[in-house]
């Protein structure tokens, strides 16, 4: 795993996404060979104001050098590991999205730790 000059992790990152970033690189590393798994942005860039980066509970990942033919599987494994825990990931076209976001009927959620 290696994270794009420039990326800021912030004050207030939280443990989960440290998991999340953990399963993405696995699950990278299990389905390509030629490529790593790119942090792009966690708490930089340009996000909606209410975005979960901010709180140190969400990543995007670089898609750009995944084969066409590998990014279906890819996805549907990082979203199947990461799911049942308490994340969303979605396909943003040019970039895989993760944060944690807990929904309290998720089986394996864990409410996430307040910053302070």
């Amino acid at each position: 795993m290696i994270f794009k000059p420039g990326v800021i992790l912030g004050d207030q990152l939280s443990p989960h996404l440290v998991l999340a970033m953990w399963v993405a690189d696995q699950t990278y590393r299990a389905h390509l060979v030629a490529s790593e798994c790119v942090i792009t942005s966690v708490a930089d860039g340009k996000h909606g104001t209410n975005s979960l980066h901010y709180k140190g509970r969400a990543i995007d990942l670089r898609t750009r050098e995944i084969p066409p033919g590998v990014r279906p599987a890819l996805f549907a494994e990082l979203r199947g590991r990461l799911r049942p825990i308490g994340f969303d990931v979605i396909d943003e076209g040019d970039h895989f999205h993760v944060e944690y976001d807990p929904h309290p009927t998720a089986p394996g959620a864990v409410p996430p730790v307040p910053p302070g």
